[in-house]
């Protein structure tokens, strides 16, 4: 008797679960809107998250989400980065030679304006410019491009532990490194667990 050929086909509720989760971010959430029952929804949303055919749909969605936004790495760099550095100076001419908060718009380079977060003016014709949050966007390009060390991996034949920071400083992750490595060798020579 043959196998049967299983399918790769979500159910009905398992589909309901994954839109909702898109929508939402929160996994008890989509599991309770999904129709999954209130109690260890929690539970039941994280291990869905953690099934391959849902994990594979999610991508699908978002992907298909990002391709109907034209949401790609470079663009989302490049405004990072337009608002990373902006600085206060490049907007000093678009404010002397602006008469209202539209007309300032009209004055600024598309990157500037990527820059701004709101434009006021009062009514004896000063301006307030506001950018948006320049730390966050720096935060942000430095840990894509990893400029910020802030975990530690640790390879072997059994693959990559990964030690996040948690408020630890360099030395103190060198000694959790220097003590891991130690338990290790202790390990392969059998004095494991002694001393």
């Amino acid at each position: 008797m043959a196998k049967r050929e299983h399918r790769r086909v979500l159910s009905k509720i398992r589909r309901a679960f994954c839109d909702e989760y898109h929508i939402s971010g929160n996994a008890q959430e989509a599991a309770i809107k999904a129709g999954y029952s209130n109690n260890k929804a929690g539970h039941r949303g994280c291990t869905l998250l953690k099934t391959p055919l849902i994990m594979e749909y999610l991508n699908k969605l978002k992907a298909k989400e990002a391709k109907r936004f034209e949401v790609t790495a470079d663009r989302v760099i490049q405004a990072l980065a337009a608002i990373a550095f902006a600085n206060i100076h490049d907007f000093w001419e678009a404010i002397a030679k602006s008469k209202s908060p539209s007309d300032f718009r009209k004055h600024l380079s598309r990157e500037q304006a990527a820059a701004v977060a709101s434009v006021k003016m009062s009514y004896n014709g000063d301006i307030t410019l506001k950018l948006h949050d320049k730390l966050t966007a720096l935060q942000l390009l430095g840990k894509r491009f990893g400029l910020f060390d802030d975990h530690i991996n640790i390879h072997d034949d059994r693959g990559i532990v990964t030690v996040e920071q948690l408020g630890m400083g360099l030395d103190e992750k060198k000694a959790l490194l220097k003590r891991i490595m130690n338990y290790e060798a202790k390990q392969e020579t059998g004095d494991g667990g002694q001393g």
